[in-house]
């Protein structure tokens, strides 16, 4: 029986932390399997196993993982669905593609509104902007009220190629008072593509109050005062931009 102060674990998972950060993910993946068989109720253990195979292109035996987690603890049950998109932001895009495929054909989400979600997801990250938006409107029919599902739909008109349609859903959402701090960017974004500079600046200054530290805001803001012919304000939040990106 293993003791409680018994170091192995510990140092298993920080021999996996050093190869993930490498970038040897099935090697971090090992050390995992050997943490979750000494001790299978690591619900950490198990969720970092199935994110080590996913960037593996492991995708069948993530899933696994993913799904030991969920039954440990029910509220990582969506954890593949982040986990996706985190990767493709890191460039890894089949890995992702590859990983919501799976997690589409294993049946997980039992919901219909929570599937056509998963569908919305896999099409946006193939770049079918406008089957992604079909999939979130036949989600929001089964959640019509749903705020987040509202501004992914908002997102996708946008991606679309219809920016002031996504402006004037977001602007609804504005005056329904249901406005985070991504619709204030996004709806910059969708101003500043159909040229609506001044409201396109109010949303970039109104979202970098909530997110100062954000290079993209700040880039975009400096992308909208250049096209409004303050250059030297422009040139102020690019080396901002600049900055920002260097330490993140």
């Amino acid at each position: 029986r293993r003791r409680l102060d018994d170091p192995r674990p510990l140092v298993l998972q920080a021999q996996a932390q050093h190869f993930f950060g490498m970038g040897h993910f099935l090697k971090a993946a090992r050390c995992y399997m050997e943490v979750v068989e000494k001790d299978p109720t690591n619900v950490e253990a198990w969720l970092n196993l199935g994110v080590s195979l996913a960037y593996g292109l492991q995708a069948s035996e993530a899933m696994d993982a993913f799904l030991v987690a969920a039954e440990l603890a029910p509220e990582f049950r969506t954890v593949p669905f982040t986990v996706a998109f985190r990767m493709e932001n890191y460039g890894f895009h089949h890995e992702a593609v590859a990983l919501l495929k799976e997690l589409l054909e294993r049946g997980v989400f039992d919901a219909e509104s929570e599937r056509q979600v998963l569908r919305a997801g896999l099409a946006y990250l193939e770049k079918d902007y406008s089957d992604a938006e079909l999939h979130l409107c036949s989600a929001l029919e089964w959640e019509p009220e749903n705020p987040s599902l509202r501004s992914a739909r908002a997102l996708m008109v946008m991606e679309a190629g219809r920016p002031a349609d996504a402006v004037r859903m977001l602007q609804q959402q504005r005056r329904e008072g249901i406005f985070s701090p991504r619709n204030r960017f996004d709806l910059a974004e969708a101003a500043w593509r159909c040229r609506d500079l001044e409201t396109a600046e109010s949303a970039c200054r109104e979202a970098l109050q909530f997110w100062p530290r954000s290079s993209y805001a700040a880039r975009l803001l400096s992308k909208i005062l250049w096209q409004r012919l303050r250059f030297g304000k422009a040139g102020y939040w690019w080396l901002y931009a600049k900055a920002r990106r260097a330490r993140q």
